[in-house]
């Protein structure tokens, strides 16, 4: 009887060697094969809608499943359903966890570590400079013009715009008295000078008068001109002075037709009255064109008002 039980716990050892020995299968019904070649020495199918293993534990520190492997002095090891997480790695000198291929994270992703990855950028916030709205750190965040004024338009304009008529002529020019600052300093000094004045300043005409002759048949158009100063009352020539001139016989809104003058400014008929600006000497130049002979004969006085103060010239034209 002894040699009988001892030859059967001997068989028993020899499968159960053979047995761990060699790589087991388990297949979904349950049916148990060994001497394969798979992937591991453990492998387990299961069935659609199945899990193959199925680990379960509960209670503080318990886990569904624990793998672990030790190399040199490596210690890694990964946990599935764990306590507080359904999946946890740890390595001490590797990678805890690895994915090759897409991963997609529903719900947060907290990092307490760094980020290395060259792709990533490292924006942490924005925030509105000078002329900015907006701004932020976390989340969407929007920047925008700060728009002051009571303009409508919602397009930032380049440094080098151009403005249209709505603020200036488009052909216009800009000289060295909008920017000079001595000049600027000498009107200063020049409007000063005017109000602490018990005299006005002066307005003259030359010549005072002037008389053009003509006793021939035919009419013609001929031009003459006058030289209007303006100083204040140290003789000191006065600039940019806004003057108004008129003349009775010259072509106006009202006389369209039927008149002896045409005023000119810079070469252009204007019509009476016209304005017109003293230049850097505090001299204008009023230049016309008048009709002569052919009978025609008229008098009148060409007039030039600035502010209060005014001046006259005479203009004759006789037929003998």
């Amino acid at each position: 009887m002894k040699k009988t039980i001892l030859f059967f716990i001997a068989v028993l050892l020899i499968i159960g060697v053979n047995v761990f020995a060699d790589d087991v299968s388990i297949d979904s019904f349950g049916n148990i094969t060994t001497g394969l070649s798979s992937n591991g020495n453990l492998e387990v199918i299961g069935a659609s809608g199945e899990y193959g293993i199925v680990g379960m534990a509960s209670d503080t520190g318990g886990a569904g499943v624990y793998g672990e492997n030790r190399t040199g002095i490596n210690v890694n090891y990964g946990i599935l359903g764990y306590e507080s997480y359904g999946v946890y790695g740890y390595s001490l000198n590797a990678w805890a966890g690895y994915f090759s291929g897409h991963t997609r994270v529903t719900g947060n992703l907290t990092v307490d570590g760094t980020i290395i990855n060259t792709g990533i950028g490292d924006i942490t916030g924005v925030t509105a400079g000078i002329g900015l709205t907006g701004g932020g750190s976390l989340g969407d965040i929007n920047i925008d013009i700060d728009f002051a004024g009571s303009g409508t338009s919602d397009i930032a304009a380049r440094s080098d715009h151009n403005h249209d008529t709505a603020y200036s002529p488009l052909s216009h020019d800009h000289n060295a008295e909008y920017y000079d600052k001595s000049y600027i300093d000498s009107l200063e000094a020049r409007i000063v000078a005017l109000e602490n004045s018990s005299a006005p300043a002066t307005i003259v005409f030359t010549p005072t008068s002037l008389t053009i002759t003509d006793a021939t048949a035919g009419t013609v158009w001929d031009n003459a001109s006058f030289t209007i100063t303006v100083t204040d009352t140290n003789g000191v020539p006065l600039s940019n002075v806004i003057l108004e001139i008129s003349f009775p016989f010259a072509k106006s809104a009202v006389l369209t037709s039927g008149y002896f003058v045409e005023l000119l400014d810079d070469g252009v008929v204007t019509e009476s009255p016209m304005q017109a600006t003293t230049e850097t000497n505090g001299t204008y130049v009023l230049n016309f064109r008048y009709q002569r002979g052919g009978g025609v004969a008229y008098v009148s006085d060409i007039s030039v008002t600035s502010g209060t103060q005014s001046a006259t010239a005479t203009f004759t034209v006789a037929a003998s």
